[in-house]
């Protein structure tokens, strides 16, 4: 849900195309820290829509993307949500299911 959720999110605003490049069409969400943080994997603002070429091609070059983000969203929120990251999170199944449920309804608005 939270991956339909942020391509959704992105094809509003960009019309389809991968936030990133800017070219390719939207297929998949790409998160700006590792979803590996628990702390920030469902987070909106870790995330954006791409096409696959970008999510791929993030593994290589991290750093070409952190500084796309800094330059989007500033060093002081890009150093927040990586501090977010590094701390640890447990969630527990009502917790994700109020996520799950947020959401839907932010889905069901659109």
């Amino acid at each position: 849900v939270f991956s339909i959720f942020v391509r959704l999110r992105g094809k509003r605003l960009t019309g389809g195309v991968c936030e990133l490049c800017l070219k390719r069409p939207i297929e998949v969400c790409f998160h700006w820290v590792s979803r590996g943080d628990y702390a920030t994997r469902w987070d909106p603002e870790n995330s954006v829509a791409s096409c696959r070429g970008c999510n791929f091609e993030e593994t290589f070059r991290k750093q070409k993307y952190r500084d796309l983000h800094i330059s989007r969203v500033g060093l002081e929120s890009r150093e927040a949500l990586e501090d977010k990251a590094r701390t640890l999170t447990h969630f527990t199944d009502a917790d994700l299911e109020v996520k799950l449920a947020d959401l839907k309804a932010e889905l069901e608005k659109s």
